[in-house]
């Protein structure tokens, strides 16, 4: 009798895995339901810690976090989830890493 080896996944899920392998970064929408159960207690949240959070909850890549913009070195997952952070209701208290004039809107843009 022979040896049992079973099927790679990709043999076994080919379509769902690969769909699962290529999903993009998620966009600022995408970011903005995790985003608020993340930050839902109430209290300040600061942006460097719920952006982990969020990577972690989107199943993100070493390679994906360190995607970034085009137009600048700021990490695309990032700047979604700053522009997810901007269309937060007023109530919702999320320190960015560093002071902004609020009259200049998000950071770049939403990628």
């Amino acid at each position: 009798m022979g040896t049992y080896r079973p099927a790679s996944v990709h043999h076994i899920a080919s379509p769902v895995v690969e769909s699962i392998l290529q999903m993009p970064i998620p966009s600022y929408q995408d970011c903005m339901l995790p985003l608020l159960e993340a930050v839902r207690d109430g209290s300040e949240h600061q942006l460097k810690i719920v952006v982990p959070e969020l990577a972690i909850k989107f199943h993100l890549t070493t390679a994906e976090l360190e995607e970034t913009l085009p137009s600048g070195p700021q990490p695309l997952f990032y700047n979604r989830v700053a522009w997810a952070t901007a269309r937060c209701p007023p109530r919702i208290s999320i320190e960015a890493d560093t002071p902004r004039d609020p009259r200049s809107g998000p950071p770049n843009n939403p990628g």
